[in-house]
C-alpha cells in the first residue's frame, strides 16, 4: 500500500509538471505574434502606423528649428533696416517728401517716444497738422499707409478751413517705431 501511494504521488507530480509545461507553452503562443489571428495583427499594424503618422505630424514643425530661427532673425533684421527709421530726421524727411509729393503742407510736427517693449525699438507717436485741399489730404493719408516706412495711422481730426480758401486743416496722429542706429 505504501508503494502504491508513492507511485500515485509520483504520477500526480508528473501530471502536474506536464500540465504546467503545457500552460507555459500556451501562454507563450498567445503572447507571440503567432498566437493572434491575421485580422488582429493587421489591426495592430494599422494602429501602430496611425500612431507613427500622428507622432510624425506632431514633430514636423520642430524639424530644422535652428534654420527657421536663423531665417526669422534675418527677416526681422531686414524688416528693421528697410521699414523702420533710425532717427527722427529719417521720419521728418520721409513725412516731408510724402507731403510734397501730395501737395500738402505740414506744420506743428511733434514726436513723443516711449520704449516699445521690443528689444532695440522705441514707439514714436507722431502728431502733425496737414493743410491742403481734401483730395490732396486723402492722397497724403493713403500714401502714408502705402509707404515703405512703417506707419500706423491712429487718428485723423478734421479741423477748420482757412479763411477765403478751400484749404482744409487736418490733425493726423500716427505711430512708428524708431530702431537703434546700431
Amino acid at each position: 500500500m505504501i508503494n502504491s501511494v508513492q507511485q500515485a504521488r509520483k504520477l500526480l507530480i508528473t501530471i502536474a509538471v506536464v500540465f504546467l509545461l503545457v500552460d507555459i507553452a500556451a501562454a507563450i503562443v498567445l503572447m507571440s505574434p503567432y498566437g493572434r489571428s491575421p485580422a488582429a495583427r493587421g489591426d495592430e499594424l494599422e494602429r501602430l502606423r496611425l500612431e507613427r503618422m500622428q507622432k510624425d505630424a506632431e514633430t514636423r514643425p520642430t524639424r530644422d528649428m535652428d534654420k527657421k530661427i536663423a531665417a526669422s532673425r534675418e527677416s526681422i533684421a531686414g524688416f528693421y533696416s528697410t521699414r523702420l527709421p533710425a532717427s527722427y530726421s529719417d521720419i521728418s524727411e520721409n513725412l516731408g517728401k510724402t507731403a510734397s509729393e501730395n501737395h500738402v503742407t505740414l506744420s506743428a510736427v511733434q514726436y513723443q517716444a516711449k520704449p516699445a517693449g521690443v528689444g532695440g525699438l522705441n514707439d514714436v507717436a507722431i502728431s502733425v497738422v496737414v493743410t491742403g485741399d481734401y483730395g490732396a489730404q486723402m492722397n497724403f493719408i493713403n500714401s502714408l499707409e502705402r509707404e515703405k516706412k512703417f506707419y500706423v495711422l491712429d487718428k485723423v481730426v478734421i479741423g477748420d478751413t482757412e479763411a477765403n480758401s478751400n484749404l482744409l486743416r487736418v490733425q493726423v496722429q500716427l505711430e512708428t517705431f524708431l530702431r537703434n542706429a546700431s
